[in-house]
């Protein structure tokens, strides 16, 4: 993966394991922006739901393991 800076430059996220001085050729997939935003989305989601857990937790609003079994083959 890579950003792409204001100059039009390419920053990889890691170096690459390769000969150095040797040209390559790259190629550019760009995501389209409705992938993002889903992705960004369900980010957004599993991020709230993790921080209403925690408040959860915190106000001692929690069940024994073995309590949240009960009743399951009803």
């Amino acid at each position: 993966m890579a950003t792409v800076d204001s100059h039009g430059q390419l920053a990889l996220d890691d170096a690459l394991t390769i000969d150095r001085d040797l040209r390559v050729e790259v190629i550019i997939l760009v995501p389209d922006s409705l992938e993002i935003d889903a992705d960004d989305q369900q980010k957004a989601k599993i991020l709230d739901d993790l921080r209403e857990s925690l408040q959860d937790m915190k106000e001692g609003r929690i069940y024994p393991i073995a309590e949240l079994w009960d009743g399951i083959d009803v």
